[in-house]
């Protein structure tokens, strides 16, 4: 349990720090996800607070509107309040109540057309048991920094 919460106060240093370091840089100079004047929303799902609060400043300071949820349960309930403004899904990929792929699987059956970036700080062997490599989805490790976030994000979209 000790090495767990170790491991994560790490990534969280981690993605503070290089979130302090990319908010030094000027607007202008930041990843920018849709084109100028349009507006991205995006789900976000992680059950960790600090992981999702860090996450929602990147991806607005890029120009995008970020809509939270606390599990994949709650991402389904404002999926379906928000089904038509959501151009894109950030979720975790294990989350309480519902994972971030089953969540992503119910919302698909209401879209199939909704693009997914899964995000993990689990391993391989977790991440297989979630069949996102058979279905081809995206997913970026934890840490990670808040360029690697726009980017994946900017391929996905």
């Amino acid at each position: 349990m000790l090495i767990a919460h170790q491991e994560k106060v790490r990534h969280l240093e981690y993605i503070c720090l290089s979130l302090s370091q990319q908010l030094n840089i000027q607007k202008q100079n930041f990843i920018t996800i849709t084109p100028e004047g349009s507006i991205c929303t995006i789900l976000l799902a992680e059950d960790e607070s600090e992981v999702r609060n860090l996450i929602k400043i990147v991806l607005e300071v890029s120009g995008c509107k970020v809509i939270e949820a606390v599990d994949g349960e709650d991402a389904i309930n404002k999926f379906i309040k928000n089904k038509d403004s959501i151009q894109l899904l950030v979720f975790d990929l294990i989350t309480p109540k519902k994972s971030g792929k089953e969540a992503y699987d119910a919302i698909k059956k209401m879209r199939p057309d909704i693009k997914v970036l899964f995000i993990s700080g689990y391993g391989d062997d977790i991440i297989a048991k979630t069949n996102i490599y058979k279905d081809g989805l995206t997913y970026i490790l934890k840490p990670v920094s808040p360029t690697e976030i726009l980017e994946k994000v900017k391929y996905v979209m």
